[in-house]
């Protein structure tokens, strides 16, 4: 019984993690800014911020 209800918690687990995202931050990447990536984001997404240089001040309360 142990067993099928972990099976059940993984499988509604992962549909969560079915919507998640990777949002890129960078040159050539969908944006520019750290911030401009941190206002779309979801729960469960990724953002990977690729060398550069970035300003500013960052509040990640996500």
């Amino acid at each position: 019984m142990r067993e099928f209800f972990k099976h059940i918690f993984l499988f509604l687990f992962s549909f969560g993690l079915l919507n998640a995202e990777v949002l890129k931050v960078g040159g050539k990447y969908d944006f520019k800014s750290i911030k401009d990536a941190l206002a779309v984001a979801k729960p469960h997404d990724t953002i990977y911020v690729y060398p550069g240089e970035y300003y500013g001040n960052i509040f990640i309360d996500k």
